[in-house]
């Protein structure tokens, strides 16, 4: 019943003729087979695909046209396309290909869709490694950047602030730290973000003035020798008195990053040399900042040069080496906790091997001699085999290639280094 009803509304909405057209446009949509279809019309047919693939790309065309009209459309298109791009500009810093690093930016700042941190950051980077005189072209990158919207301008100026004191211009950091104060950048810190700008900005300022006190202390040690006795005692108690003003008011500040988590090596290391010119123990502002900064290396080895300035016991040091070899196995001062246990010490073998491991230590002289006389102990020694064969099991598919049979231009200069090498290769051979 149903299928005579349909069958009725179509005579009654297509003649038979237009029915027959309609039949012969889904014939010709048909790309299954044209076999059965006269000469001209598959003619017809194959025009009909052609128009209806014009139309198609048309269409394609119309949606991306469209699509770029709405400018939340390509903010979601973009978005997705920052990862790529950001993977690509860090290549560019990485292998410190400046200029391409550059060009990128430039072309991310046409779209800087939550880009103002990366334009800000690479931006600087690249601008530091041009070699003529970068102050003016810095500034003004500067004066700029500090107007995007997700830039803390104070981490730009304190940034901008090392920069000065890396590059010795110490007259123009001072300047701008007053400028810093008078300014607005420093007050209303709300933000965590901010309250940390504000911490570094203090220690900046201090390390402006341990700056200064360090050149004062050298032009007082370089004084000309030939001066009049009593003018000389005079002039060197004057600028004694003003560096030890100027050093305690560059440690006034630096003191305030004791109780601080965060990497503040350049800062600690300046606030320790001015304790130790004085000689003030520095031993707490050490521990304090190994305490904060448990995965910083550093804070590990200043910690154990200072206890080793100090004549501390083995042991003391031992462990403070330990600490700093568990973060940095390549570190050189792996050989000094090596001398420290001993070759006899099972554990010292293990830092040997775990430091030449390294490809910038393959060619350490000092370690494969160390590593040699270790191993002649191997048959009088049972528990050191034990750890050696351990150590030896998880490297004989590489060392052989990597440490014995690829010979740096170093080691093929060096005859110990070849003779330390072969003598460590055998022993460790002759294990399997």
């Amino acid at each position: 019943m149903a299928s005579k009803l349909g069958s009725k509304q179509s005579e009654q909405l297509f003649s038979a003729t237009e029915l027959e057209k309609l039949r012969n446009v889904f014939v010709y949509m048909d790309q299954r087979n044209v076999s059965k279809l006269p000469a001209d019309d598959q003619q017809r047919k194959k025009e009909m695909l052609e128009f209806l693939e014009l139309l198609r790309s048309f269409s394609k065309m119309s949606a991306v046209y469209h699509r770029r009209r709405q400018t939340h459309k390509l903010k979601a298109d973009f978005r997705d396309f920052l990862p790529r791009f950001t993977h690509l500009l860090r290549e560019c810093v990485v292998n410190h290909q400046w200029p391409q690093a550059l060009q990128l930016i430039h072309a991310l700042t046409t779209e800087h869709y939550r880009a103002d941190t990366s334009i800000y950051h690479v931006g600087m980077a690249a601008l530091y490694q041009v070699q003529e005189d970068r102050t003016p072209m810095i500034d003004q990158f500067v004066k700029q950047v500090c107007r995007l919207r997700q830039v803390v301008s104070v981490e730009v100026y304190l940034d901008y602030l090392l920069y000065l004191i890396n590059f010795g211009s110490l007259e123009e950091a001072k300047d701008l730290i007053q400028d810093m104060k008078r300014s607005t950048y420093t007050v209303q810190i709300n933000t965590e973000k901010r309250r940390e700008a504000q911490t570094l900005f203090y220690a900046y300022q201090g390390l402006v003035l341990y700056v200064e006190w360090k050149l004062m202390v050298s032009r007082e040690q370089d004084q000309d020798l030939d001066e009049d006795v009593v003018s000389q005692m005079m002039s060197q108690g004057m600028s004694s008195q003003v560096a030890r003003s100027t050093a305690e008011s560059a440690m006034e500040y630096l003191v305030e990053l004791k109780d601080k988590a965060g990497i503040f090596d350049v800062f600690v290391t300046s606030l320790v040399e001015m304790y130790n010119y004085y000689d003030i123990d520095a031993r707490e502002i050490l521990e304090t900042y190994r305490k904060n900064n448990p995965t910083n290396p550093n804070a590990h080895r200043y910690m154990f040069e200072f206890e080793a300035s100090q004549a501390a016991s083995a042991q003391t040091q031992i462990d403070y080496l330990k600490s700093l070899m568990q973060l940095d196995p390549s570190n050189q001062l792996a050989l000094t906790l090596f001398d420290l246990m001993g070759p006899e010490c099972v554990e010292a073998v293990e830092v040997l091997f775990d430091y030449l491991d390294f490809d910038h230590c393959s060619n350490d002289l000092e370690a494969w001699s160390r590593l040699a006389t270790a191993l002649k102990q191997l048959p009088d020694n049972n528990e050191l085999l034990t750890v050696v064969t351990k150590c030896w099991e998880m490297r004989k598919d590489w060392w052989p290639q990597v440490k014995f049979d690829i010979v740096g231009q170093d080691a093929a200069n060096n005859k110990d280094l070849r003779k330390y090498q072969r003598r460590v290769k055998r022993a460790l051979l002759e294990l399997g």
